[in-house]
């Protein structure tokens, strides 16, 4: 029953569920042409992809905030008896963005004055002082990216770098001096950060992605529990029109260079496609978006790895200059361990799972630490949506 009704709420009521992160705000001054503000001045902001309206008045000082907008394409109007109204078009909100609009209103009728504000304009954002870069959905679908992995444009923001490759930092970033692991990763305001890699817990196809922002510095309060950068990723959705897309990209061994120490190509067959579709379920009122990705790998070559060897398997570690402890004898004070008379472990003392493992090993077929050599093929399948 719980679940049922967690369903319903999310489905019925998905507007209430959207943060400021994810979201954009436009606020501005109404004013007459003598510079005086004007109270009560009727704002109408509308979406111009969903058919979504916002109605709104002007404060005494002349001044609106409308926040939590979804990201779009928006048209404002402004208005007051006396006064002839003026509208204003192409207005682009994008992730975490406050755009100044102000309105300064003529005398007369209600003849409409429509203003088409520049794209260059609206990139000055004047009324916060944090710093950063949104990389917007043009810029996702346009650049080539290996393994279509959207964080990989983090690197176009002024002051982030790629981390030092290792186990811990593989895809992070270091963004204005802070270290690749204390960076903030946000999912339509949902904090999906990895703390101890510094990476997100999760991952979404680039079909999904409407936009992301990368704030290096001076972000504000709502952020916190973070030390380096903010990276807040919005999901796409649907809007009066149906819009999709098809994709399937693939790469394999023909496409490859030979390596030159080598006598032949690694096999290495790499598929990854799916769609995605969004659209409205009832005009100006309900919306639906989804997208599918699958993967598939399929590789192989020569590799060269560790197993144990026959007498290992038996229990006998007396070639082995490091001693085995018996952890049974471990003291209660000190926990030392007294190590296996000879390095041999009984087998009375071997864990079953671990028999029937050591069975299933093959033999090594060569000399040294790494001691077995296999060609065997590997498997890699991933479905998303």
């Amino acid at each position: 029953m719980k679940r049922s009704f967690l369903f319903f709420a999310l489905f019925a009521f998905p507007v209430s569920l959207l943060g400021q992160l994810s979201t954009g705000t436009i606020t501005g001054v109404v004013t007459d042409t003598s510079g005086g503000s004007i109270p009560e001045a009727d704002v109408r902001i509308v979406n111009r992809d969903t058919g979504a309206v916002r109605r709104l008045t002007t404060q005494v000082s002349g001044a609106y905030v409308a926040r939590n907008l979804p990201l779009g394409n928006y048209e404002v109007e402004a208005g007051y008896t006396g006064f002839q109204s003026e509208t204003k078009t192409g207005i682009v909100v994008t992730i975490d963005q406050t755009l100044t609009l102000d309105f300064t209103l003529q005398p007369g009728g209600q003849q409409e004055v429509v203003t088409v504000v520049a794209r260059s304009e609206q990139l000055v954002e004047a009324a916060t002082s944090s710093l950063g870069h949104a990389i917007e959905d043009t810029e996702i679908r346009n650049l080539p990216l290996n393994g279509r992995n959207y964080r990989q444009l983090i690197a176009l923001s002024a002051g982030a770098v790629p981390a030092v490759q290792g186990l811990f930092t593989s895809g992070n970033y270091y963004m204005s001096g802070g270290r690749g692991d204390a960076n903030a990763f946000l999912l339509d305001g949902l904090d999906i950060s990895q703390f101890s890699t510094g990476g997100p817990l999760t991952s979404i196809n680039l079909e999904a992605v409407g936009e992301f922002k990368v704030i290096t510095n001076s972000y504000s309060a709502e952020y916190g529990r973070t030390l380096s950068g903010v990276v807040t990723a919005s999901i796409k959705g649907g809007t009066n029109e149906f819009h999709g897309s098809l994709f399937e990209f693939f790469r394999n061994k023909h496409l490859d260079a030979r390596n030159f120490f080598a006598n032949d190509k690694p096999k290495y067959h790499f598929n990854q496609f799916g769609a995605a579709i969004g659209g409205p379920l009832v005009k100006n009122r309900l919306f639906i978006f989804g997208d599918y990705q699958g993967t598939r790998i399929r590789s192989g070559g020569p590799r060269i790895v560790r197993i144990p060897t026959p007498s290992m398997r038996s229990g006998d570690f007396s070639g082995n200059p490091a001693p085995v402890h018996d952890p049974l004898t471990a003291s209660p004070d000190t926990f030392d361990k007294t190590p296996f008379p000879d390095n041999r472990v009984p087998q009375s003392r071997f864990d079953r799972p671990s028999a029937v493992m050591f069975g299933a090993l093959p033999e090594p077929n060569e000399q040294g630490i790494l001691n077995y050599r296999t060609v065997a093929g590997q498997q890699d399948d991933a479905n998303s949506f």
